[in-house]
């Protein structure tokens, strides 16, 4: 029962549900967390729909995505089913730069500035986007991605035709961070995090809570024109990849190594002895307590984490989206609260419609049966009788009046709610609460709006409309908000239009 009401409170929050969609050479996974535990689909990719993660084969991917939504939301494929979405890492290029510590409305900028001028990819024709991984008094750290602008429209579009919405882009190492930072807690020191997926070996680097340094190597590279890669080229290459990275790790955070987290099923034990024979480091299988996944899931889950996230703690980098993550988020929990609170008054406005209906047909047929028993009711009567039998007729023919009364204002209630609700969406004014008994009283509503500006905009379309009377904005009720957005009350009356 208890779930049951923090299910109800969850959806009356208008909170999104967010996935994790991962897309590979060879399958699609996505997981999603509902109630503290994980659930997961997957669909194999056909031989050659993508290769290094670009599209061969555009038709192949969208039917499987039609696939894939028929198994997460079988009979209803107009749902929308919101993701965030991981893209091959051979497609997404990262690296880590600095900036001055200045104040944090200038960070912004001045990060942009640099991303496109270390961006490989011309600025007009890539996403870019970074987030902070260190601070100092003098500077920030930050990690920055670039990914090919028409690529990713490319997949956008796809997904969108399949019914999924893409909110973010992201790449593999930066979805697999939360997974360690959920299995590890707090880690200052750096962790080296190694991974062997069908596309390749990813390498990266976890220090501070947060991914510092990414490095991948695809199959492809490795095995040339080779019909196979041998147990002796491959080990090779684990010592050659981690080395460069411990390398580097020395050279950049003046520290290396002594953990490394092993994500590959099947290879752990050889992979360990290689890691501590060669570097002597301490390797051990990444291993999450409280959901029950094989680690090939981990990519997934690391996305489904972020989908989870409330806005206000996702400070991850985010490609692929101009407006960013808070604004999107709000986005989506805005449209949810319209929807869900336009299908409640809906509800509510027809259930008492019905009962109006009923009650009216009750009491017509009452006030006939009287009619009929005072039609019958022989001459000689008694006036007393026949006066009380008129009596009761008449209480029936009040309580009827006032029923049908009651029954002519609800149309007036919705035209109500529906106008000022248009009104506010118009101008950008969010509704926060609306204190009436009848439509027949003065009305105070609180709201909140982005600028001065806008209240009073709001208040002078308030004025213009007809049956919006009386209206009284007080220079005392209108207060600033820390966020420079304004909150204000404003009391007026309303006159229903005549139908």
């Amino acid at each position: 029962m208890f779930k049951k009401i923090i299910s109800f409170f969850e959806r009356l929050s208008s909170k999104p549900s967010i996935g994790g969609l991962q897309i590979t050479d060879s399958a699609l996974e996505y997981a999603i967390l509902k109630e503290g535990k994980a659930e997961t689909f997957v669909l194999r990719l056909p031989p050659g729909v993508l290769r290094q993660g670009r599209l061969q084969n555009p038709e192949e991917f969208s039917k499987a995505l039609l696939n894939l939504h028929e198994q997460i939301a079988p009979q209803k494929s107009n749902d929308v089913v919101k993701v965030i979405v991981v893209l091959p890492s051979e497609v997404v290029y990262t690296q880590s730069f600095s900036v001055p510590n200045i104040n944090q409305e200038k960070l912004e900028e001045s990060s942009r500035l640099n991303l496109e001028m270390i961006s490989p990819i011309s600025a007009a024709q890539a996403y870019m986007s970074s987030q902070v991984i260190g601070e100092t008094q003098d500077r920030y750290e930050l990690l920055g991605a670039f990914i090919e602008r028409n690529l990713t429209d490319q997949y956008r579009a796809l997904l969108n035709a399949a019914r999924f919405d893409p909110i973010i882009f992201e790449f593999p190492a930066l979805a697999l961070s939360r997974v360690v930072r959920e299995a590890l807690g707090t880690v200052k020191e750096s962790v080296l995090v190694l991974q062997i997926s069908s596309n390749g070996l990813d390498i990266f680097i976890f220090r501070n809570d947060s991914l510092h340094f990414d490095y991948f190597r695809s199959w492809q590279s490795i095995q040339g024109e080779a019909r196979e890669i041998s147990k002796e080229v491959f080990e090779g290459v684990i010592i050659e990849e981690t080395q460069k990275v411990i390398n580097f790790s020395s050279s950049r955070f003046k520290e290396t190594p002594k953990a490394a987290l092993l994500i590959m099923p099947g290879l752990e034990k050889e992979i360990q002895d290689l890691l501590q024979g060669r570097f002597a480091l301490q390797a051990t299988p990444l291993v999450l307590q409280k959901y029950s996944l094989n680690p090939n899931w981990y990519t997934a889950l690391g996305a489904a984490l972020r989908g989870a996230l409330s806005p206000d703690k996702d400070n991850f980098l985010a490609l692929g989206t101009v407006s960013g993550v808070l604004s999107v988020f709000y986005e989506e929990r805005i449209l949810n609260f319209i929807r869900l609170w336009r299908n409640i008054l809906t509800g509510v406005l027809g259930f008492f419609l019905v009962v109006f209906m009923i009650s009216a047909g009750y009491l017509v047929s009452q006030t006939k049966g009287l009619q009929d028993q005072l039609a019958n009711i022989s001459v000689q009567s008694s006036a007393k009788d026949l006066g009380d039998l008129q009596n009761k007729a008449k209480d029936f023919n009040g309580l009827v009046a006032a029923i049908t009364q009651a029954r002519g204002t609800a149309p007036a209630w919705q035209d109500f709610f529906s106008q000022l609700n248009g009104l506010a969406k118009a101008n950008q004014v969010i509704l926060n609460q609306l204190n009436l008994s009848s439509l027949k009283e003065p009305i105070t509503l609180t709201a909140q709006a982005p600028s001065h500006d806008a209240v009073l905009k709001f208040k002078n379309v308030l004025a213009a409309q007809s049956n919006f009377t009386n209206i009284d904005l007080p220079l005392s009720n209108i207060i600033a908000q820390p966020d420079n957005s304004i909150v204000f009350q404003i009391t007026f009356s309303y006159a229903p239009t005549l139908q």
